[in-house]
């Protein structure tokens, strides 16, 4: 196979990695891919493996297999993922493939790739979005009066308006 390159740019910094086309299927080194995102990985000569070291999975492409095994490092429980094809060796490096691998590693790394053209990727921080939410709202009677308790992850003020004197209006502000 010819090798060439794909370009991963993360910030201002490119870098290559070996990659090439095989009926139609971009594959790309794990290793270079990994080392480039300076994801903690390791190679077993014994096991004919590659490992990429997440904060809670280890991710495992076995070379000439199309099963990729994800396995929980507090559980020890493991899933399996299949690719399209099987991953091959070139130069005692292990390719697979880029879309397929892309999509897994999104899953557990803490920053997000995409492929913004053919040949490259880029290196994204993940939106991390707060999920603000009311847990839960409760209505208590007792002999000194009613009270609302609202259970939220999040910080609320509030305003009270007399409307009459039975009733009143509740203003609530998300800070």
């Amino acid at each position: 196979q010819e090798i060439s390159q794909i370009t991963l740019i993360e910030d201002e910094i490119s870098q290559s990695i070996p990659s090439y086309n095989h009926q139609g299927t971009i594959y790309i080194s794990i290793k270079h891919f990994s080392d480039a995102l300076k994801l903690t990985s390791n190679f077993s000569d014994s096991e004919s493996a590659f490992e990429i070291a997440f904060q809670g999975v280890t991710v495992r492409f076995t070379l000439k297999n199309p099963y990729v095994v994800i396995t929980s490092r507090v559980s020890e429980e493991s899933t399996i993922h299949q690719l399209p094809t099987s991953s091959h060796i070139i130069d005692t490096f292990i390719f697979v493939p880029l879309y397929e691998t892309i999509e897994i590693l999104n899953k557990y790394f803490d920053k997000s790739l995409a492929v913004i053209s053919p040949g490259k990727v880029i290196v994204l921080a993940k939106d991390k979005q707060e999920i603000t939410k009311i847990q839960s709202v409760t209505l208590d009677y007792s002999n000194k009066g009613t009270f609302v308790h609202i259970n939220t992850n999040f910080e609320l003020t509030s305003q009270l308006i007399s409307d009459g004197e039975d009733s009143f209006i509740l203003k609530i502000k998300n800070n």
